[in-house]
């Protein structure tokens, strides 16, 4: 069985490269890796060009959705898969991979992505925040290799950084072009109409770097928020209200002062969160429980002021 990797990268050539070493550490023979240059970035272009193995392709910039839409036309595998450039393979992942798709009869493939073993700790506060449902809600199957084996999920437990697909159920351009993130969540809704079978396996893990400071956090989270609501205005169907609450919490937040003039026992939903953050967290996020309750807050805050931005621009990029 012959096997489709695409990897869309720009400026972050450190990263490529030891994502590509994990690969070539493990690559079966059967393996294309096709790797897009997004945009300028003559340094990665120089690397590329001078390595063999590889089917590289420089575009002009766009979206990664569009870029991936790209990559696909050079695809020639029967199962396509997609991994960022920031993530590093774990042991026997294609040997996990080959056996599962032996095994099982499915369309779509997806696993978790892990935090680096040797992260610092705030990269592993983020990645244990993230195995929380209060950061999470029902996402957090992207993020945990903990939980069990999953024959028949939808978009919500798969994550566009390791994720294979049959090249046969692919429509032509599958990807949402003017989606900045997220747009696995339009294109995997879009084949489970098809009824396509979706499954996730803890064994299919991939660790990813993890956002490396409050900023890169809250603009990932962010844009998160706002293109799941694009995505709902795409596809109304699809639409979940657990994906809102953080959007009415940040509006509780902001309307607070207010509230507690009207109605005072509202006060106490503020405490409420506060038990729920920290019990959540010193579960979740053991040594680290403080680093977790902090990054919990920011997540949610954050995941909410994206669904109002895209509220309020809905056509943003």
């Amino acid at each position: 069985m012959k096997y489709s990797l695409i990897i869309v990268t720009h400026q972050r050539l450190t990263l490529l490269k030891e994502c590509l070493a994990s690969i070539e550490s493990q690559r079966p023979s059967s393996l294309e890796i096709i790797v897009i240059l997004n945009g300028e970035d003559p340094a990665t272009d120089e690397y590329m060009k001078n390595q063999s193995g590889y089917h590289f392709v420089k575009i002009e910039r766009s979206t990664p959705a569009q870029a991936r839409n790209q990559a696909l036309h050079f695809a020639t595998g029967e199962w396509i898969g997609f991994l960022d450039d920031d993530i590093k393979l774990s042991e026997r992942y294609f040997k996990n991979l080959e056996s599962l798709l032996n095994e099982s009869n499915f369309d779509v493939l997806g696993g978790p992505d892990a935090t680096f073993p040797d992260a610092g700790p705030w990269e592993k506060a983020i990645g244990l925040a993230l195995t929380s449902p209060l950061s999470t809600s029902k996402t957090r199957y992207r993020h945990d290799k903990n939980l069990t084996m999953s024959q028949h999920v939808d978009e919500s437990s798969l994550i566009l950084c390791n994720l294979w697909i049959k090249k046969s159920k692919l429509p032509k351009n599958p990807f949402p072009k003017d989606f900045w993130r997220n747009e696995e969540n339009v294109m995997l809704h879009e084949l489970s109409l098809k009824n396509l079978i979706m499954t996730w396996s803890p064994n299919l893990y991939v660790f990813h770097k993890r956002k490396d400071n409050f900023k890169a956090l809250y603009r990932a989270v962010s844009s998160s928020g706002e293109n799941r609501l694009r995505s709902f205005a795409l596809h109304p169907d699809s639409l979940d209200i657990r994906f809102f609450v953080p959007a009415f919490f940040v509006l509780y937040l902001l309307m607070l002062p207010i509230l507690i003039l009207i109605i005072p026992k509202l006060v106490f939903l503020i405490a409420a969160y506060a038990i729920i953050n920290l019990s959540t967290s010193i579960y979740f996020g053991k040594a680290l429980w403080l680093r977790v309750a902090v990054i919990q807050l920011v997540i949610n805050t954050s995941y909410g002021i994206g669904m109002w931005r895209g509220l309020i621009r809905p056509q943003a990029q």
